[in-house]
């Protein structure tokens, strides 16, 4: 094969490689770009769900675990969820 024609064909392929970076780049960006707006929207409406899990938990008289933020009613004395022992409350005592 003449020297020509592999000097092209290793062009065309350098090229070919370069078309195909680019347009990876591009849809990297493209995702990243996606997944930061979806994220934002996400993160906005978690932040809602949030506040109106606590302003029902007020309303029903009950109070968050300081360690995984799980509601409790306000006589417990330990999370329903992971055990931790909460701070306050009124706590029922039998003797």
């Amino acid at each position: 094969m003449p020297q020509k024609d592999i000097a092209a064909m290793e062009r065309a392929i350098n090229r070919i490689e370069q078309a195909i970076s680019e347009r990876y780049t591009q849809l990297g960006k493209e995702l990243l770009d996606l997944a930061e707006t979806n994220q934002q929207v996400i993160d906005q409406l978690l932040d809602e769900l949030i506040h109106l899990r606590k302003e029902l938990a007020d309303n029903q008289g009950e109070r968050s675990c300081q360690r995984c933020s799980a509601f409790n009613r306000s006589d417990s004395r330990f999370c329903t969820r992971c055990g931790y022992e909460l701070e306050g409350g009124v706590y029922e005592t039998t003797h």
